[in-house]
């Protein structure tokens, strides 16, 4: 019998003797966990202090980039009024043949004169039910051009207007700018006036329903009638470009 409790002993030792080396291999194992698992937080945290430079750096280039993009917008609209006012002869024939005219000449009408009818016709105006922003936007126009017969008097009555706005892209500031000073003017001076708007494109996110005041053929335009809309004078990212230095 004591014997067999020797040999049963024996064989307990073994076993916790296994077990021991089974916890000791588990508790290596368990330690170089926990360092990888540290070493792994480690670049965690310096992986995250990395993305978080790169969103910093990325957003810095999103700002330059909007400010190089409005750069570049005024840049091409203070071009797209330069080639407009180059332009603004042609358009003036467009329109021509409604008033029986043959031969044309034009003249823009300069700033303190809208002022003055603006000055001189406040009921008139007021009575529009204009846009208040109309009141500042008239004296600056882009362009007002008054045409006549070729041999008629330089003090004689145009035969009619155009009031343009010129934008590389075309928006709906534009439409409602041009509209309210053809507008003005009419009512002013009595005489027919053309709403125009100049660009290279019109704006893709406009609304239908100010799109649909917008037309590009002037045969629909002048049929139209509507003192709500604009003719729309296409130019050409070619006419935009500056002059070459000499």
């Amino acid at each position: 019998m004591p014997e067999r409790f020797a040999e049963y002993a024996k064989v307990t030792d073994t076993h916790l003797g296994n077990i021991d080396k089974t916890l000791a291999t588990l508790a290596e194992n368990t330690a170089a966990m926990n360092r990888r698992l540290d070493s792994l937080g480690e670049r965690v945290d310096s992986l995250g202090e990395k993305v978080e430079k790169n969103s910093v750096d990325i957003n810095g280039l999103g700002d330059m980039f909007r400010e190089e993009v409005k750069a570049q917008s005024s840049f091409r609209g203070t071009y797209a009024v330069d080639a407009w006012r180059k332009d603004y002869r042609e358009v003036a024939w467009l329109f021509a043949c409604r008033h029986g005219l043959r031969l044309i000449k034009t003249r823009q009408v300069p700033d303190d004169v809208l002022e003055n009818w603006l000055a001189n016709n406040v009921a008139l105006i007021e009575s529009l039910d204009l846009r208040d922003r109309a009141w500042r936007t008239f004296p600056g126009a882009d362009l007002v051009a008054e045409v006549r017969d070729l041999q008629a008097r330089p003090d004689s009555t145009p035969a009619y207007y155009i009031a343009l706005e010129a934008s590389y892209t075309v928006e709906k500031e534009d439409i409602l700018k041009s509209t309210d000073h053809a507008r003005i003017i009419r009512a002013v001076t009595g005489v027919d006036t053309y709403a125009v708007v100049a660009g290279v494109n019109l704006d893709d996110e406009m609304d239908a329903e100010t799109l649909s005041r917008v037309h590009s053929a002037a045969e629909r335009f002048i049929e139209t009638d509507d003192p709500e809309t604009a003719f729309w004078h296409r130019l050409h990212s070619a006419d935009l470009r500056p002059s070459e230095p000499r």
